[in-house]
C-alpha cells in the first residue's frame, strides 16, 4: 500500500485548508512528523503532493486528486464503524445532525424546535462545527446526515441542494448610509468593512469587492457572526454576513440592509447523506426541513 490511512488523513486535511499545526493537533502528531509523513508518501509515489505558499501547505493538482480520492476511501472504511454505532445506540428514533456554523446557529433550531413540537417521540442531536472540521466529523460516520455547503463526498452519497443564503451588507439604523436606496463606490471609501473576514469564504468575497473598486477604509476582523453584529449596531462601519444570521435583528429594525447595485455573492447548503440506509425519522426530518426552509425562501 503506497498510502497509509495516516498519509489519507493528511492529504484531506489539507484540502480542507489546514495547516501543518492544524493537522497534527487533529491527529496527534508534531508538526515535523505531519512534514516528514508527506516527504515519505511523495518519496513512495514519486510525484509531488504539495507545494510551498508562503508559510502554508498548498496541495498540487496531483495531491488534490489524490485527497478527493482518499476523502471517499476513508467514509468506505468507517462505514463498518458506522453501522456498529448505530445499532450500538439503537437509532431508529434517535437522528444525529452535523451542520456548520451559520445554519446550525440560525436556521436549524427553529425548524428542529418545531419538529419536535409536532413529534413528541422524535430524539434528533445538532451537532454545530466549524467547516474546517466539518469533513472529518462527517466522514466518523456517526451522523445520520450533514447540514452545510457541499462536502467532498463519493457518488454513493446523497446530496440534496435545500436553501440558498444571500449575503448581506448591512449597517446600524442611525448610520449615514442606512437612508441609501443603492450604494456606490464613493460611498464606501470612508467605511470600515466588519466581518469574520479570516474564514475562507470570507477572504474570497472580500478579494472579489477589491477586485471590483469597492475600497473600505480599513476592515474589522471578528470570530463570530454575533461579535459582528454588535459592532455595526453600535454603529461602527458596514457588516457582512449571511441574511439567516442577521433577520432577527432586520426584523425588529435593529439593522438595515444595504442595496449594492450588480453585486450578488450567496452560500447554498445542503442535505449530505452518508452511503447507508437512513431510518424513516431521518427522512421525515430532512422532508420537513425541505418544505420548511421553501417557506423561509418564499417570505
Amino acid at each position: 500500500m503506497l498510502l497509509s490511512p495516516s498519509d489519507l488523513q493528511i492529504l484531506v486535511r489539507l484540502e480542507g485548508g489546514m495547516t501543518q499545526s492544524q493537522i497534527g493537533n487533529d491527529l496527534g502528531l508534531e508538526q515535523p512528523a505531519v512534514s516528514k509523513a508527506i516527504h515519505a508518501a511523495e518519496q513512495r509515489l514519486g510525484m509531488s503532493l504539495v507545494h510551498g505558499d508562503g508559510r502554508r501547505l498548498k496541495l498540487t493538482n496531483v495531491g488534490r486528486e489524490v485527497a478527493r480520492a482518499a476523502a471517499g476511501v476513508l467514509m468506505q472504511v468507517r462505514a463498518v464503524d458506522d453501522l456498529i454505532v448505530s445499532l450500538r445506540a439503537g437509532r431508529m428514533k434517535h437522528t444525529r445532525i452535523l451542520a456548520s456554523t451559520t445554519p446550525g446557529t440560525y436556521l436549524l433550531p427553529a425548524v428542529i424546535a418545531q419538529f419536535l413540537g409536532e413529534n413528541p417521540d422524535a430524539q434528533i442531536e445538532i451537532d454545530v462545527v466549524a467547516m474546517p472540521k466539518l469533513w472529518d466529523e462527517f466522514a466518523s460516520g456517526s451522523y445520520d446526515f450533514a447540514f452545510c455547503p457541499g462536502l467532498p463526498v463519493v457518488a454513493a452519497a446523497g446530496v440534496e441542494q435545500v436553501y440558498v443564503d444571500p449575503v448581506l451588507f448591512f449597517t446600524s439604523r442611525d448610520h449615514r448610509l442606512a437612508r441609501e436606496p443603492r450604494i456606490s463606490f464613493d460611498d464606501l471609501r470612508a467605511e470600515q468593512l466588519v466581518g469574520k473576514l479570516s474564514d475562507p469564504y470570507w477572504t474570497r468575497v472580500h478579494r472579489d469587492l477589491q477586485e471590483r473598486g469597492y475600497a473600505f477604509s480599513e476592515t474589522i476582523d471578528l470570530s463570530t457572526a454575533e461579535a459582528v453584529k454588535g459592532i455595526v449596531a453600535a454603529g461602527t462601519g458596514v457588516g457582512v454576513l449571511f441574511e439567516s444570521a442577521v433577520r432577527t435583528e432586520l426584523e425588529r429594525g435593529e439593522l438595515v440592509s444595504l442595496a449594492f447595485s450588480g453585486l450578488r455573492y450567496e452560500q447554498t447548503y445542503f442535505i449530505v447523506r452518508p452511503a447507508r440506509e437512513t431510518t424513516p425519522q431521518t427522512d421525515r426530518i430532512c422532508a420537513y426541513l425541505r418544505e420548511e426552509l421553501s417557506r423561509v425562501r418564499r417570505a
